[in-house]
């Protein structure tokens, strides 16, 4: 089922087992179009990867179901990231790294400000602090 599916999937993920993270994550997706779940962890299993344009279209069709998933948001944010860079890396300063940087900072803009970013974390042994790390800022 869709549940087995995923917790394989995120157990492979840890792991570091990237392509049947992948595979399982997108099975489960399969079995269970509305699994939010694992639409995020399919993202993030991509960005590991490397997959930036799978992740712009994990992340955005995550983003259509439930517009309100921050995860949604900063892996879109990262992956838009991490796309532009490269493509400067292989091509230089060009008008579409720029517009790849804009939609980075406004989709990790979108995830920190989003309720769930504000919220205190209580999984940290107790402390009540925000998720996000410095390098986030």
């Amino acid at each position: 089922n869709a549940n087995a599916r995923f917790w394989l999937g995120m157990a492979l993920l840890e792991a570091g087992r990237l392509d049947a993270a992948i595979e399982s994550l997108n099975f489960s997706l399969l079995l269970d179009p509305d699994f939010k779940g694992a639409f995020v962890n399919l993202g993030v299993a991509y960005l590991r990867a490397g997959k930036y344009p799978r992740v712009v279209q994990i992340c955005n069709a995550c983003l259509r179901r439930f517009p309100q998933t921050p995860q949604a948001s900063y892996n879109l944010g990262a992956a838009s990231y991490q796309d532009s860079v490269a493509a400067f890396v292989a091509r230089g300063h060009c008008d579409l790294v720029e517009i790849g940087l804009d939609v980075a900072a406004e989709h990790l803009r979108i995830a920190r400000e989003s309720e769930e970013a504000k919220a205190p974390s209580l999984r940290r042994k107790g402390r009540m602090e925000s998720p996000w790390l410095p390098e986030d800022a």
